[in-house]
């Protein structure tokens, strides 16, 4: 993470590492270099490229979001959650089983911009005080079930 609350990542190895969600760019902020490479992290084997600095990309794009939080509307509770679910990134290793269904993919992890959700709880404490953010029987269209809603409503609160 750098300064501005951007997250950057690279490839290491060889083998691939996709940033899931890609595709739909309103959803996530995700940054161009991403989405040009459709999602893909640039690993060693796929370029003659041979320094890390060079390799290294944008995955949540600060300024993207701040753009979001000042555009979007959040009058209901579901624009509420996509609000705070574009803080979030899904990466995933290997195999790419497509953004809107995690169980398609078999290894995949999410990193919650915590710089981010510090914003959105200072700029819209609305938003983060939602009570249907704590509903234990609904299920979000971005993919993520109501467990990884609920640890983010967790984590919304001890900021």
């Amino acid at each position: 993470m750098d300064n501005q609350g951007n997250i950057k990542a690279m490839a290491r190895g060889s083998t691939p590492i996709f940033v899931q969600g890609w595709k739909d760019s309103k959803s996530h902020c995700i940054s161009d270099k991403v989405i040009r490479n459709h999602g893909k992290l640039i690993t060693k084997s796929s370029t003659a490229i041979q320094n890390d600095e060079d390799r290294v990309v944008k995955i949540f794009d600060m300024r993207r979001f701040k753009q979001c939080v000042e555009r979007d509307p959040y009058e209901t509770d579901m624009d509420a959650r996509n609000l705070l679910l574009k803080s979030c990134v899904r990466v995933a290793l290997v195999k790419d089983g497509g953004a809107n269904d995690p169980l398609k993919t078999p290894c995949w992890f999410m990193i919650i911009n915590l710089v981010a959700l510090d914003m959105l709880k200072t700029k819209l404490p609305t938003v983060c005080s939602n009570p249907i953010l704590y509903a234990q029987n609904s299920t979000l269209n971005s993919g993520i079930n109501e467990s990884t809603s609920s640890r983010l409503s967790r984590i919304m609160s001890q900021l």
